[in-house]
């Protein structure tokens, strides 16, 4: 697919991408980093061809760690294991996929009318790929500190406060159980 059919749908769907942009606080300079990241390689089968968010995915599973990891190793007293074990809670599939239903993002995808048909737009797999990529797109569009920000909001604080970790500087009730 040629960047001009990126566009056209670009144009069409430039409400539903601001909605989208206005959910998560972040406001794309080149939307069709958004675009791009909200793309399922299913769709291509509906006829567009040429990019998903499959790259996306990728660099955003990276970032993702390293965030967690940064965070928890600054914020937290757990040991090695204590920190591998909580950075794995934090980047699992469902806790990704909780964040993405906190921000609603499955509404946003563009898929295949099989995984449509499916469900799949609920799918913990498909919404963790997708906060993946979505997380990798403002890396990209805007900075690593913008990225920060966003995965720190919307995924690290909820799970914190959700939970009972000690987590130094958020006020969060301290677990004696995780010394």
């Amino acid at each position: 697919m040629q960047h001009s059919s990126l566009e056209k749908l670009l144009n069409d769907k430039i409400g539903k991408l601001a909605k989208l942009e206005k959910r998560i606080g972040y406001c794309f300079k080149d939307k069709k980093n958004l675009l791009i990241a909200l793309i399922r390689r299913s769709y291509q089968n509906e006829g567009f061809l040429g990019f998903d968010n499959e790259r996306l995915e990728f660099l955003g599973d990276a970032f993702l760690n390293f965030v967690v990891a940064n965070f928890i190793y600054n914020f937290t007293e757990f040991d090695e294991a204590g920190l591998t074990n909580l950075r794995s809670l934090l980047v699992r599939k469902s806790t990704l996929a909780s964040a993405a239903k906190s921000i609603n993002l499955g509404e946003f995808l563009f898929m295949g009318k099989g995984e449509e048909k499916q469900g799949l737009r609920d799918n913990d797999t498909v919404l963790a790929d997708a906060f993946e990529a979505l997380v990798a797109a403002i890396l990209l569009d805007g900075s690593i500190t913008k990225a920060t920000e966003f995965v720190i909001r919307v995924l690290i604080e909820p799970y914190i406060m959700r939970s009972s970790l000690s987590i130094v500087g958020f006020g969060v009730a301290q677990d004696s159980s995780s010394k």
